[in-house]
């Protein structure tokens, strides 16, 4: 992933949630511009808290033992980021909060994208608004993927989390030298993709970096009447 991800961790007292005359220290996480918190279980009087150090002040008798529970957390969040990182994810505050939690969060896959994408295009076909001829190069196109990930993966599907931005190029190059499909073909099936995936990065937030390259890439084509008459 290219874009540059940063982490800024921070503690601070939750006056709002009191408990016997004592705050609870809450752990705000900041991946770029995106904010989560949550409680870090730990409680202590306002006089003993330091909020320029943002740890708990020597007036407290357990002030060396929470700063150290602090101080873990710090470091595992921390290593989870790394982690993340290194498996080139796309992070969020929450995502990341989650992963440190053992929140599982649902998985959403390319193939459920395309049969959300396909199911609701089917509906409007129904109404009358889209044409069924369309409706079929769309499932053709969810054909051609999986096609694709069995020939590049050795699987018929692969969680929307897991795909690089190398997945555009490396699709038009499958469809062009393996397939044998003209470039132009390739990119109406390229551009189908670039429309399930937009659905779910508004839905989902997923993916957006795989969206911005599979529009770079159509633009980059500059192909003319790409477009299926719906």
């Amino acid at each position: 992933m290219n874009v540059r991800q940063t982490l800024i961790l921070s503690f601070r007292l939750n006056k709002q949630r009191i408990n016997k005359g004592k705050n609870v220290i809450y752990l705000r996480i900041k991946v770029n511009q995106d904010r989560s918190e949550f409680s870090t279980g730990q409680y202590i009087e306002e006089n003993c808290w330091d909020h320029k150090q943002q740890q708990v002040n020597s007036k407290h008798p357990d002030a060396s033992t929470i700063n150290r529970i602090l101080d873990i957390m710090r470091s595992d969040l921390q290593k989870h980021f790394s982690f993340m990182l290194a498996r080139e994810e796309n992070i969020s505050a929450e995502s990341l909060k989650n992963v440190y939690l053992g929140i599982k969060e649902k998985e959403y896959t390319l193939c459920e994208a395309f049969e959300m994408h396909n199911r609701r295009f089917a509906e409007k076909v129904k109404a009358g608004n889209k044409s069924s001829q369309t409706l079929k190069r769309l499932e053709i196109t969810k054909q051609k993927i999986i096609s694709f990930l069995k020939y590049r993966y050795k699987r018929s599907d692969i969680a929307l989390k897991d795909i690089k931005f190398s997945l555009a190029p490396d699709l038009e190059h499958f469809f062009t030298t393996v397939q044998m499909i003209s470039g132009n073909t390739a990119m109406k099936y390229i551009k189908i993709l670039k429309q399930v995936v937009k659905m779910s990065v508004e839905k989902d937030g997923l993916q957006a970096i795989l969206y911005l390259v599979l529009s770079v890439l159509m633009k980059s084509r500059k192909e003319i009447g790409l477009q299926w008459k719906n």
